[in-house]
Formats: C-alpha cells, structure tokens, sequence
C-alpha cells in the first residue's frame, strides 16, 4: 500500500506552562484580622476608606473607587487606600488607572514588592511579557523571598520561549517552597522544551507528588514518557490523569495518540472514540480517529473522520491531509487532490509533495 503516512494531533493544550497571572479574584489589603494604623489619619479618611472597603466587599467598585479616591484626597500617601483603589480598578478592567495607582505605591510604600508585583501581573495579561518580566524582577529586588514572583517571572521567560531562564526562575520558586506543584511541573515543560526529557519526567513525577490532584501534571509525565518511546509508561500517567477525571478528554485524545504509536490502532481507535464521547467537538480526535483508521485500511470510516473534523475547524490542515490520503486510496483521485491542495495551503509541506507525485495539476485541470 502506497499511500499510508498519517498526520495525528497530540493536544498541545496540557503540554506548555500553566499561567497564572492573576488570582481568580481581587485580593483586599485588608483582611480580617487585620488592624490599620489610624494614628495619622484624620476620622473622615478613616471613616471614607472604611466605607469603600464595604463598597467593595459588595461588588460597587466604581462607588469604592470615589471613596478611595476621598481618602487619598484626605490623606495624601493613604498607602491602603491606593492600593485597594487599584484592585478597584482592576475589577473595573481600567488597568491603566490600576497601573498609575500600583506605580504611586512604589514611589512611597514601606513595602514595594507586592505593587511591583501587580504591575508585573498587568503586563503580563496584557501579552506584555517583556515589560512584566521588568516589573517581577523589581519585585524579587524588594523581596526575594516570595516564591510566587520567580514563578510569574519563569512564566514570562516560557512564553518568550526563554527556557533556561524559565527554568532557573521555576528553580527559584521550588528553593522556596519545596511542596510547589506547579512550579515543579512547569520545570518539567521547560526541561522538555529543552530535550532533557529525563529531567521532565523527574518534574513531572515531584509534581503529582506534591499534588495528586494536577490533571495537568499526569498528562504532561505521559508526553514525556511518549516522546521518549516509552508508550507502557505513558499510557499509565495518561491513564493516571484519566482516573483522577473521567472527562479529561484531552487527556483520552493523548493515550489514544500513545497507543497508535505503539502500533495499537484498535486501541487507538476505542480512546479516540471514548474523548468523543465527552467532547463532540474535538476537532483533533476525529483527525486522529482517521488517522488510526487509515492504518486498519478502513478509508471510508477514515473519510467521515476527517471530514468531521473539517467540520468543525475548516483551517484543520492536517484533516484534509487524511482525508486525501484515504481518498486516494479509495481511488477517489480528484477528491484527494483537492484535499491535498488545501492541506498545502494550511502548511502541511508533506501534502504538496503528495500532490506532486500523484500528478494531481494534469487530473485537476481535466
């Protein structure tokens, strides 16, 4: 059989760092429990910073905001009432007036850290990597010995696809706090965007070590167990991610990704079936469903596949490839050009040279 080389997607999704950039919610600066130093504050600042605290508490940001904003008025360098004015802000998604507020801080705050450090999380959600990498550092100067900030700093550096520095700041983090899942697993995306798989996989294992509950953690010691062509090992950590959720359908998708390259397909086939059935939009398990199918010599099933799967993202270059490939072997020989045509246009090289060697200009101009 000619035509038999199959392009399948292993999620990308769980492979990468986990950003956190920002906490789910805004933080208060004042918690219970904590007490405000009203010796230099007159009673109406205290009385207007009070209230913009209760404001918040009941999500009336922009009337906290203008309580603030007296107290300020009230008490020029109100050091919790900028800062809370800030997360206001935040909450209003008028990051610049958070910015403004955040760098006032930094200008006379006892403790600077943790405004350097907001500004770094601002920067950072608005894709400003660079810049947010700047303002971590300056929150490491203030306090090194926040773990968080080397995390958020090693995050910044991935995304630059700065590797070693990533991993030198997740280094950082775990120094600090021993028991950081997350740091640990992000260590290990680092050492395999470095080659060192070995490495990863020791990342990979501290992490759900620390934390048996990180879904992310088991999938990505699956990758790295793959990519090493140990495909038992990755099948277990696949495994491993799938009974802490049965609907971890990406995770499903990546075990069937395993199993095909142990030469499973059948296998393959029941795991790409099985992340359908939680997910029937996913895209990358009807191309790989097509893909194990073309390896059984079941191209008309390999043909619906894939053309499920252009269904659902019609820029899917690797589907139409597939999808030519099965076409061609049912000798539906204008339809896989045609498929391969698209699938070159997408990027996929590897079509161009299929429709190159099939003579696919003299078919499709008859």
């Amino acid at each position: 059989m000619k035509y038999t080389k199959v392009l399948l997607v292993t999620s990308s999704l769980f492979c990468g760092a986990l950003v956190f950039s920002q906490e789910d919610e805004v933080q208060m600066v004042v918690a219970d429990g904590v007490q405000i130093d009203t010796t230099l504050l007159s009673q109406e600042a205290e009385a207007a910073y009070n209230s913009g605290v209760t404001a918040f508490q009941k999500d009336q940001y922009a009337e906290a905001v203008q309580l603030f904003s007296q107290a300020i008025e009230l008490h020029e360098n109100f050091e919790k009432a900028y800062s809370n004015r800030a997360y206001c802000y935040i909450s209003l998604n008028e990051t610049e007036k958070a910015s403004a507020d955040f760098l006032k801080l930094t200008e006379f705050a006892e403790k600077k850290d943790n405004a350097f450090f907001e500004l770094g999380a601002i920067q950072s959600e608005a894709g400003n990597s660079e810049k947010a990498i700047e303002y971590y550092e300056k929150a490491i100067e203030s306090n090194s010995a926040v773990a968080k900030y080397h995390y958020q700093k090693g995050l910044e550096n991935f995304k630059l696809e700065k590797y070693e520095a990533a991993k030198d700041d997740f280094t950082g983090a775990i120094v600090l706090d021993k028991k950081f899942a997350h740091a640990y697993n992000d260590r290990g995306s680092a050492n395999r965007m470095l080659d060192k798989l070995n490495e990863a996989i020791m990342d990979y294992k501290a992490a759900t070590m620390h934390d048996n509950t990180l879904l992310i953690a088991f999938n990505n010691l699956g990758s790295a167990y793959r990519e090493k062509g140990e495909f038992d090992s990755a099948i277990k950590a696949y495994t491993d991610a799938i009974n802490k959720d049965k609907n971890a359908y990406i995770s499903i998708n990546n075990r069937g990704y395993a199993k095909f390259e142990k030469g499973d397909y059948k296998g393959a086939i029941e795991d790409f079936k099985l992340a359908l059935s939680v997910n029937k939009e996913y895209a990358f398990a009807y191309n790989n469903l097509a893909g194990a199918h073309i390896k059984l010599e079941q191209f008309k099933e390999a043909v619906d596949a894939a053309t499920k799967a252009i269904q659902l993202d019609k820029e899917f270059g690797y589907a139409y490839y597939n999808r030519g490939v099965a076409q061609e072997m049912l000798r539906n020989e204008i339809e896989a050009c045609e498929d391969w045509i698209t699938a070159s246009s997408l990027g996929v090289n590897l079509a161009e040279t299929y429709y190159q060697n099939n003579s696919c200009s003299s078919l499709i101009s008859e």
